[in-house]
């Protein structure tokens, strides 16, 4: 999928937005999320990363982007984005977060405890744990090299 082709798929679905917005009646905060399909709301998120991941090619945006974020929001962001998601939410937000912090000193912890915390006894959520192992694993591997 090329990035021009990207660009025009996001715009797409933010023009929709919009001319739902216009036609529907106003919602309270709490229930436009809850009304909202959850459909057009991955698709959304999706453009969102792709252009989150197109926009750190740029390596000075990366750096200060990659400032912002300390362990703790990673670990809140990988757990949600990488483990609760589907596949290709889950290929991206790594991808992304892989950008963001691989060289910082505790990546690699960041990873290890992860497997570790998914893979006690005592951790009950259920998630897809063969692709979710491929995905560590892939993210083991790029910070190797």
């Amino acid at each position: 999928m090329t990035l021009q082709h990207q660009m025009n798929v996001v715009r797409s679905v933010m023009r929709k937005l919009e001319r739902f917005e216009e036609r529907s009646p106003p919602l309270g905060v709490g229930n436009g999320v809850a009304a909202a399909c959850t459909d057009k709301l991955r698709v959304l998120g999706e453009g969102l990363l792709d252009v989150l991941l197109y926009l750190g090619l740029d390596s000075t945006l990366l750096e200060n982007i990659s400032v912002a974020v300390d362990r703790p929001l990673c670990d809140k962001l990988f757990r949600w984005l990488c483990v609760g998601q589907h596949t290709r939410m889950q290929l991206g937000a790594a991808t992304l977060l892989l950008r963001l912090c691989g060289t910082k000193p505790w990546w690699g912890h960041l990873l290890a405890d992860t497997l570790v915390t998914l893979f006690s006894s005592n951790y009950s959520a259920v998630f897809p744990m063969d692709r979710w192992v491929f995905v560590d694993l892939q993210l083991m591997r790029r910070c190797m090299y």
